[in-house]
């Protein structure tokens, strides 16, 4: 219901780890999901608007 609520909203969402079903419908929802090692949050939006934020692909995604 709540990913629901942020379609038009967000077009990525940026996270230190995601399982793979969060991955898969936000996807689904055309949200590009980011996976990053930067805990910082202003500065990985930063790093991210510039093109600059290191990412892991799917298989970084938790899968329990």
């Amino acid at each position: 219901a709540i990913l629901g609520m942020l379609v038009g909203i967000i077009s990525a969402l940026i996270s230190l780890g995601m399982g793979k079903r969060l991955w898969d419908d936000l996807v689904a929802l055309n949200v590009t999901p980011i996976i990053t090692d930067v805990e910082d949050a202003d500065k990985a939006v930063q790093l991210y608007l510039e093109g600059n934020l290191p990412t892991y692909d799917s298989g970084a995604a938790c899968r329990h």
